[in-house]
């Protein structure tokens, strides 16, 4: 795991989820990153939406989103983003 890469996410993610426990996982299933790992590019993936297991329709019919979820992702990704790019 790089270091630096996961105080980057822990910084955004306490900055709207105080508290909240950040966990590295495996995921089991194939996503676009694996071009890139297959290139030499160490590659990471990160959660952006929180929500309760039971408003969890991705890739179902229904899917969609809480859209308070949608504004704190956008809030992560742009935190992360702006913090990884480095001074600016």
């Amino acid at each position: 795991m790089n270091a630096a890469l996961m105080q980057a996410i822990a910084t955004q993610v306490h900055a709207i989820y105080p508290g909240i426990p950040i966990v590295p996982e495996q995921a089991s299933y194939s996503t676009d990153g694996a071009v890139f790992r297959h290139a030499g590019i160490p590659t990471y993936g990160t959660q952006a939406s929180f929500y309760k297991e039971s408003e969890d329709f991705a890739h179902g019919l229904n899917e969609c989103l809480p859209v308070a979820s949608l504004y704190e992702g956008e809030a992560l990704w742009y935190g992360l983003m702006r913090e990884l790019a480095g001074p600016h």
